[in-house]
């Protein structure tokens, strides 16, 4: 094609056959190589300016690859060059007088690459309210305009929609759609063809405006391109504060307002929780880290921080990235609430996951978020269509909604009959992806009669009203702009019709402006829509969200014990649901602030001598003072003394008082047999000496707890050493009498001097008055009185001024006279029987050496850390003890202490079975409770279970136990377990390879990897580890298939029990005990023990045979290995390499050492390997992989199978 001069013609003609991304290469080829083919005529005007439009193509692309990230700008140049095809747009397009485009997300974003695909689907699965409704929506809205004739004064509105497929690269290839028509202003008469003849042109409306897109990270691709070309764009959902820049996107306006006052909602929210430590996530782009950043800002005044970083989310992101976020969340076991503004795709991954993790066994994760998610959730049913279980009582912020009168009807009464579907491409589209074809049979095919049929109730999609405000909005604006360009003259003959419409001043028509009387603008002076959000809690029980209050100019209306309520039914807990760092600490301690101000650590402060008289500071009291009850103010402290109602002053009183009467006892029966000989031969002089100093000892209890005064010091002071040395010395005394009288030395027959009864009360008396005058020498260098000291920090006490130096000297002496009458009580220990009295003396001193030794450390080295009342019950303790000792021993015979020639014994209630009845060793023992492994030179215990069944102990860690109906399990105690019952009807095996149970015709089998299988008679089922979209796999009768898993019972399933020594058994679910134990019979048990039978030949060639109750054990001796047999059954088990093997009429079961399982039953076998699962049901096999994926199948029942099927 070439102009009148010969030059080549303008190639705007072939514009609208080339897709965007070729025709920006194709465009720029042209721009910059040579020779060119068609030329502007060089007699026609316009000619110098026909490659402007070649330049304004090129240049937004030139843009974009600066306004992008390099990454996605790299992989948009790169998916430009891919692409030599001529594709088809799908759009949706209805021609007016005057045309404005539509964005919408008709399609999920899809990177996935298909092994038969060159390249990525950019699409995915169609979006049914995001997309569709709001679509359809527009539809409505142009539709009703048209039909007001106070609009636009009879113009009709025409509409431009394409799909941006939830993309920003996409939709800004969609978008160059518009910019088509915008640089489309040449006429054709402006060049000519190569034979001279003139081009065929067909050009388009320019689009006045644009609406969309949905998303924010889509309107800021979009929105810069449109600006470049000053086109206007209303987005109806797009919120992310960074629109609000005017400098960058003069020409976008919105009817919903900016994220920033929606994170303004969700900081007075989480601030009216009483919430101050939070999780945030963000997804990658303008709207999630826009709106995470106002939400940080915010929040950073309000006193709320962030539990770490914010986790941003790529849109790349696969499920082990949401994994690993979940786990980093759950780790800080912090923070609970989390803060979201993600897109709505990226909720039901996140939830997909959580549940994944919890199937996994992370019960932490059971109920422990609580989600405050962004409009972009809002009241949206599509997040929680799948996990809402998972999300119940997330609190989500909405703008103000409400419901589009008469869309709903409008919606229903769609007709997708034949020749109605071409209009709406993507319609048609959904009406197959609902299969309404095959549900509705009317003639008019509506989409009511599709709902009606397949049971789906229509829910309003929220952002439907929004989307008609929006075209409400453009189209009043462009009726207002008319009226003032054209004026009077006729619209075909005015400048919109030819050269469309200025943008910057359309804008002017409805930024601030209000065409509803009383009603305030729906749109700013800056483009923004007005703050107003409803705040929604979802319930999963009812499925469904509801209204808890709302946000409006900065004010927050919230119930929050309805929300609170709702958290605390959801998660089953009584506290208040509560997401912060630190919890106010309790009375007594102080903050110390770490790196955040939500996040601090209790400092104790030792109250108990410091008061904290703010949040932040422990100050300590002076000395001798203590803090008030309140811990805001110091006061004196008040001495401790024994109180006559306290434990330690009536306790000694008591036990005094009871030795007190035993003395008058004792010195009442020496009063009444004061002449007969066994008195007089004691030494009656001495024993009342003795005994009158044991009461006076006693009767020192009574001044000892008295508060200390002057008096009672002195009294304590004297007599305390002084009644203890009368004690001691009478018993010197007296021992020292005997020594002398039967001493070796003496070889005369005179009478030994100072041994009568005066002499020997001289005596005694003399060594008295030495501890007299020591005790009045100290009184007079040192006189009593009271005093108060500090033993601790916390303690005073008053007590008598005294040291322990002092207490160490009065007592010194009569440590003196303990040493030496222990001395002669031991050296007097074997004289004649008649004066045996000194053997008394010698066990009483014993006893007394032995509480002395006792007392002395532990009185002086604890004197600063008891408190004066425990000091002193210590003291009265070893007082009372060593009087007792002497009392008792010294006045009652011995003889009637002593047990008689006889001693307790053990009774032991084991019964040996040796297996040689002249053989001494145990081999095999029988106790009828307890348990434990054999003891040394035993190779077997028999136990009767607490569940009267009969369980045999063997070496190498081996149990085996057996029911009175010969059921049996053998363990491997904390490693391996397999089980035979009922006669091999039910057999089961417990393995790290996965455990089997087959009870009767049916297999269970659960492998590590979450794989399940369940086998019947001529079915085998395959339920994955990731059940996808609730199938699972079923092999029979040549096919497999997958069928829906809630059509099947899954119910059946293993319990572990832990019983004996924490041995793991295998039974089938609770409650069955018939299968396995029965009613309880421990006599029969106990006798079926007894009765148990080893053959001695078996041991002797490192064997053991043992025969129970009718079943045979066999067991190496060396290795371990053990087989037991039960009729028709049989088990093996092997220590060394973890392997057991069951062996019945019904089925054989294997767990190997390579973690491997094998299952045969007939025609039937089931075999793992490290990777695979093979599976056989008579003519079919199928393999899976070990997560329980199909790999392939084959069967020989098959007419017709490929060779490769047979193979697999």
């Amino acid at each position: 094609m070439k102009k009148a001069d010969g030059r080549d013609g303008d190639a705007n003609s072939r514009l609208l056959a080339f897709p965007a991304e070729r025709t920006i290469r194709v465009f720029s080829d042209r721009l910059f190589n040579a020779p060119r083919r068609m030329r502007p005529h060089p007699t026609r005007p316009g000619g110098r300016g026909v490659m402007c439009p070649w330049l304004l193509l090129c240049f937004p692309t030139v843009v974009h690859c600066f306004i992008m990230p390099s990454s996605l700008a790299a992989t948009t140049i790169a998916r430009m060059k891919r692409s030599t095809e001529v594709k088809a747009v799908r759009q949706v397009r209805i021609d007016g007088d005057i045309m404005i485009g539509g964005l919408f997300p008709i399609h999920e974003a899809n990177s996935v690459v298909w092994q038969n695909q060159s390249t990525p689907s950019k699409c995915g699965k169609i979006k049914a309210d995001q997309g569709v409704q709001r679509l359809q929506a527009m539809l409505y809205a142009v539709q009703r305009i048209n039909s007001d004739p106070s609009i636009l004064n009879g113009l009709k509105l025409g509409v431009h929609i394409l799909d941006t497929c939830s993309q920003d690269t996409y939709a800004l290839e969609q978008t160059l759609e518009f910019i088509k028509a915008a640089i489309s202003t040449n006429s054709a008469d402006q060049y000519e063809c190569e034979d001279g003849s003139s081009p065929l042109y067909q050009s388009k409306k320019p689009i006045a405006a644009v609406l969309g897109a949905a998303s924010s990270q889509v309107s800021v691709m979009v929105a810069s391109m449109l600006t470049l070309f000053k086109i206007p764009q209303v987005s109806y959902s797009s919120s992310s504060s960074e629109l609000s820049e005017k400098p960058r996107f003069e020409y976008f306006s919105r009817v919903v307002a900016p994220d920033n006052f929606q994170a303004k909602a969700m900081v007075d929210l989480v601030q009216r929780l009483n919430w101050t430590y939070v999780h945030a996530i963000a997804v990658t782009g303008s709207y999630g880290e826009g709106g995470i950043d106002s939400f940080r800002k915010s929040a950073s005044e309000r006193g709320i921080c962030f539990d770490g970083d914010v986790y941003k989310i790529a849109r790349n992101w696969g499920d082990a990235d949401f994994q690993r976020m979940i786990k980093r969340m759950r780790a800080s076991n912090k923070a609970r609430g989390v803060v979201m503004f993600v897109d709505e795709d990226i909720v039901p991954k996140i939830l997909k996951n959580l549940e994944h993790l919890i199937n996994q066994g992370h019960d932490e994760l059971k109920n422990w978020f609580w989600w405050i998610a962004s409009d972009s959730w809002g009241q949206k049913r599509a997040p929680v269509a799948r996990h809402g279980h998972l999300a119940s009582g997330a609190i989500t912020i909405a703008p103000g909604v409400r419901v589009l009168d008469e869309f709903d009807e409008h919606f229903a009464s769609l007709s997708m009959a034949e020749g109605s579907r071409d209009r709406n491409t993507w319609l048609a589209e959904y009406w197959e992806s609902l299969k309404c074809d095959q549900l509705v049979r009317t003639e008019r095919q509506t989409f009511g009669d599709c709902f009606a049929a397949s049971g789906t109730k229509f829910v309003q999609e929220a952002y439907v009203p929004f989307v008609f405000d929006a075209v409400t909005v453009v189209a009043h604006a462009l009726n207002a702009y008319v009226k003032v360009v054209c004026k009077d003259i006729a619209f075909d003959s005015c400048n919109v019709s030819r050269h469309g419409v200025n943008g910057q001043h359309l804008q002017q028509f409805y930024r601030n402006v209000s065409y509803i009387p009383g009603q305030r603008p729906i749109i700013d002076a800056i483009g923004d829509g007005v703050g107003w959000y409803n705040i929604f809690q979802y319930n999963s029980s009812l499925r469904d969200y509801k209204l808890m209050g709302e946000w409006s100019g900065g004010a927050l209306t919230l119930d929050v014990e309805q929300v609170r309520a709702g958290l605390m039914t959801e998660n089953s807990t009584d506290e208040v649901p509560l997401s912060v760092c630190s919890t106010d600490c309790p009375r007594g301690k102080y903050r110390a602030y770490q790196d955040q101000q939500c996040c601090w650590t209790c400092i104790p402060c030792d109250t108990t001598v410091s008061i904290v008289p703010d949040l932040t500071s422990c100050i300590e009291c002076e000395h001798g003072f203590l803090p008030n009850v309140h811990l805001n103010a110091c006061l004196p402290m008040i001495p401790e003394t024994i109180e006559w109602s306290s434990s330690w002053a009536l306790a000694p009183a008591a036990f005094s008082t009871f030795g007190v009467i035993c003395t008058g006892v004792v010195i009442y029966v020496f009063w009444r047999y004061n002449k007969t000989p066994i008195v007089m031969a004691s030494g009656r002089e001495l024993c009342y000496f003795m005994i009158a100093g044991i009461l006076c000892c006693y009767v020192m209890t009574f001044v000892l707890v008295n508060p200390p005064s002057v008096v009672s010091c002195a009294i304590v002071r004297v007599g305390l050493g002084l009644f203890m040395s009368a004690i001691y010395a009478a018993i010197l005394t007296k021992t020292s009498r005997l020594a002398r009288v039967f001493s070796d030395d003496i070889k005369s027959a005179q009478r030994p001097r100072f041994i009568t009864p005066k002499a020997q009360v001289g005596i005694c008396a003399g060594i008295v008055s030495v501890q007299l005058t020591g005790s009045v020498v100290w009184l007079i260098l040192d006189p009593p009185q009271t005093s108060i000291y500090f033993p601790t920090r916390t303690q005073s006490v008053l007590s008598c001024k005294a040291t322990a130096t002092h207490l160490l000297m009065s007592l010194g002496f009569n440590m003196f006279l303990i040493v030496l009458c222990t001395v002669y009580a031991f050296k007097t220990r074997k004289i004649p029987e008649n004066f045996n009295e000194t053997k008394y003396i010698g066990f009483t001193m014993y006893a007394t050496c032995i509480i002395w030794l006792a007392f002395v450390p532990i009185y002086f080295a604890t004197q600063n850390h008891f408190r004066a009342s425990e000091r002193r019950a210590t003291s009265l303790f070893i007082c009372r003890l060593s009087r007792c000792s002497r009392l008792v021993c010294l006045t009652v015979d011995y003889r009637s202490l002593m047990c008689s020639n006889g001693s307790c014994q053990v009774f032991h209630d084991d019964a040996p079975i040796s297996a040689d009845e002249g053989d001494a060793q145990p081999m095999l023992s029988v106790p009828r409770w307890g348990a434990k492994a054999p003891e040394s030179g035993q190779i077997a215990r028999i136990y009767v279970t607490p569940y009267d069944t009969l369980a045999v102990f063997l070496s190498h860690s081996i149990l085996v136990e057996v029911s009175l109906q010969r059921s049996i399990r053998v363990c491997q105690i904390g490693a391996v377990a397999a089980a035979i019952a009922l006669g091999g009807r039910v057999a089961a095996i417990h393995h790290q390879a996965g455990e089997i149970l087959q009870e009767g015709a049916c297999i269970y089998a659960d492998l590590p990897h979450g794989t399940r299988i369940r086998c019947t008679q001529h079915t085998v089922n395959v339920v994955p580890a990731t059940i996808n979209e609730g199938h699972m796999w079923t092999i029979a009768d040549g096919t497999t298939r997958q069928i829906d898993v809630r059509e099947y019972d899954l119910a059946a399933r293993f319990s572990l029990r832990r019983d004996i020594d924490a041995t793991v058994a295998v039974f089938l679910n609770e409650p069955q005990p018939n299968v396995v134990f029965f009613p309880p019979k421990r006599d029969r048990c106990i006798l079926l023990a007894r009765q148990a039978r080893i053959f001695p030949e078996r041991v002797k060639t490192e064997q053991l045979c043992l025969l129970v109750h009718g079943v045979k054990i066999r067991q190496d001796l060396k290795t371990g290995d053990v087989r037991v047999y039960s009729g028709r059954s049989f088990v093996a088990l092997r220590v060394n390499s973890n392997a057991a093997t069951v062996h019945s009429p019904w089925v054989d079961l294997n767990a190997d050492r390579w973690a491997q399982l094998r299952i045969r039953r007939g025609e039937q076998a089931v075999e793992t390997t490290s990777s695979q699962l093979n599976i056989t049901n008579g003519a079919d096999r199928a393999s899976f992989d070990i997560w329980g994926n199909l790999i392939c199948f084959g069967s020989d029942a098959v007419a017709g199978a490929q060779a490769d099927e047979i193979d697999c």
